[in-house]
């Protein structure tokens, strides 16, 4: 009775394993299938194409290579028009195995085809490591790429690309994509020009929620240490410290749509002609309310025509646009210069427009808000070009000093005309 038990119970659990292994490969494939489906739908049109082959499969394992074809046409839009000759394609090969409700795959990039002896070279000299896992039970996808430093050499130089670490996660329908990753960033030397760029520690992080086809809903943020630009001489020297770069999209109550954008730098530093220029602290926070679902796709750069704006692109931009109110929010503008502080906050609104309004030319009546500037007030002994400005714009009253000493104004947008503290100063 006990031996009987064994072999059915041993038979169950085979059932079992050989119904998860099934499972995790449906999983798997269906993951698949999705990322390409969605690519195909997005790029198809723009002459970029993505299949999928199986090329050895059984119970244990599989290995599938995937093909990228980029037209001819679309090279120029790639940067690639001089590097190749015809359309390009590119192969990726992964061998995976199949564990009950686990599949992980190594995956290894082929020589391609019609690529330049240049970007060959290049390529095969990047050591790397690209896996993927899917998770069927919890039904996620986790995809990571490392690589390491690769150094180039040619008649015009060197440059470094650092170390890459890239992870992605999501669920197995790609609604749900999180991607973190750190880059130890690049440098360059050009020997003819003399010319250095240095590019240090870069990291991003996204987590977004996709809304419809390839437009996603969430925050990225981007952050940098530090970029510099120079020459051998050093005559002409530009540093930036601490970037971040972010932005927000989202979803309003009124089912309009915002998106929001950020962008911060601790220092910014710079030499011309041997005159040291500084900004510190620069900050700014704005955001674009009110625009539909097909505006925001073209806030975001998701065309529908291809990865180049026609003019039809542009007509129909505008058209779509002019459909909702539009709010303009300047939360913060602020940075010092040569530590003098400037500092700028307000919010404009764009009135619904037809193609009637463009045409004649009257677009600017559709626009009203205020912005309320301050600038420190030793201005005019740090920046003494700015002050017989400052003087003329007080006499005019256009400009005031605040009981700190600071100097402001308030702009404001109206009836097509533009004021500063209620004095008109332009129509528009």
């Amino acid at each position: 009775m006990r031996i009987t038990t064994l072999i059915i119970a041993t038979g169950v659990f085979a059932a079992v394993g050989v119904g998860a292994t099934f499972f995790t490969k449906n999983q798997y494939n269906t993951a698949l299938a999705n990322q390409i489906a969605i690519t195909k739908s997005h790029y198809a049109d723009m002459g970029l194409n993505v299949s999928r082959d199986v090329t050895q499969s059984d119970w244990f394992g599989f290995t599938d290579v995937i093909t990228v074809t980029a037209d001819s046409e679309l090279l120029p839009v790639l940067g690639l028009n001089e590097e190749v000759d015809g359309a390009v394609r590119v192969s990726m090969t992964g061998d995976c195995q199949i564990l009950p409700l686990y599949v992980t795959c190594e995956h290894r990039f082929d020589k391609g085809e019609n690529l330049s002896e240049g970007i060959v070279s290049a390529l095969q000299q990047v050591d790397y490591s690209f896996r993927s896992s899917v998770n069927a039970l919890a039904g996620e996808l986790q995809q990571t790429l490392v690589t390491s430093e690769v150094v180039l050499n040619n008649q015009q130089g060197k440059i470094t690309f650092r170390p890459l670490s890239l992870t992605s996660e999501s669920n197995l329908s790609l609604s749900e994509l999180e991607v973190e990753g750190t880059w130890g960033g690049l440098s360059l030397e050009d020997s003819p020009a003399g010319a250095q760029v240095t590019l240090d520690q870069v990291n991003i992080k996204t987590d977004m929620e996709r809304l419809a086809g390839m437009l996603y809903l969430g925050e990225a943020r981007l952050t940098i240490e530090k970029l510099a630009v120079g020459t051998s001489a050093q005559s002409q020297v530009s540093e930036v410290e601490g970037i971040t770069l972010k932005t927000v999209t989202s979803e309003l109550d009124n089912e309009t749509f915002a998106i929001s954008y950020g962008v911060e730098a601790n220092s910014v530093a710079t030499v011309q002609g041997g005159i040291p220029l500084r900004l510190t602290d620069f900050r700014t926070d704005m955001a674009v309310s009110g625009m539909s679902q097909q505006g925001l796709k073209y806030f975001m750069g998701v065309s529908e025509s291809g990865m180049t704006q026609s003019a039809a692109d542009s007509d129909a931009m505008l058209a779509e646009i002019g459909k909702n109110q539009l709010t303009l929010a300047i939360n913060q503008i602020a940075v010092k210069y040569n530590d003098i502080p400037f500092s700028a906050n307000g919010k404009f609104i764009l009135a619904p427009f037809d193609e009637a309004t463009l045409e004649a030319g009257t677009l600017t009546s559709k626009l009203s808000g205020k912005l309320a500037i301050l600038l420190g007030g030793a201005a005019p002994e740090q920046l003494p070009q700015l002050a017989p400005m400052l003087r003329q714009y007080q006499q005019m009253g256009v400009v005031e000093t605040t009981s700190e000493g600071d100097f402001t104004t308030t702009l404001t947008i109206a009836d097509r005309q533009l004021s500063a503290n209620g004095i008109i100063i332009t129509t528009l």
